[in-house]
């Protein structure tokens, strides 16, 4: 997380570290280790307001992959506002009419679309019964 959330001084790590933790906390025990990093949330947070749509496409998946291990996993991204994020996300991004505020550019588009995607990924697994 720490890694990760050092984007501004070095990105390229930053990006690596953000796939990792996609990839890893697919493993539940993982996924549960890292909820309990004390900054957790906060490392969490800067990670989601990176500005880089990269580095939020990772970080969405971390989010998805809590989320769908349900438990205590999925309490934390409850309770840490990371499903009310992607509602909003979703809300203010969902139709395309807020994305000229955003400043992307063309080729940024799909990525960026690809966010939305996973955010709502998230609050249907959210959604579900366990």
């Amino acid at each position: 997380m720490a890694l990760a959330s050092d984007y501004e001084e070095n990105y390229e790590c930053a990006r690596a570290a953000a796939g990792c933790l996609a990839m890893a906390t697919g493993d539940q025990s993982v996924a549960f280790t890292l909820i309990q990093i004390s900054n957790f949330k906060e490392r969490i947070d800067t990670c989601m307001g990176s500005g880089s749509l990269e580095i939020i496409h990772r970080m969405l998946v971390v989010v998805l992959n809590l989320v769908e291990h349900g438990g205590r996993t999925k309490a934390a991204a409850v309770e840490n506002g990371l499903v009310a994020f992607c509602d909003a996300y979703i809300a203010s991004y969902h139709d395309g009419k807020k994305i000229e505020e955003l400043g992307l550019e063309d080729h940024q588009l799909p990525a960026f679309n690809a966010t939305v995607e996973v955010a709502k990924e998230i609050t249907r697994a959210a959604d579900k019964e366990e």
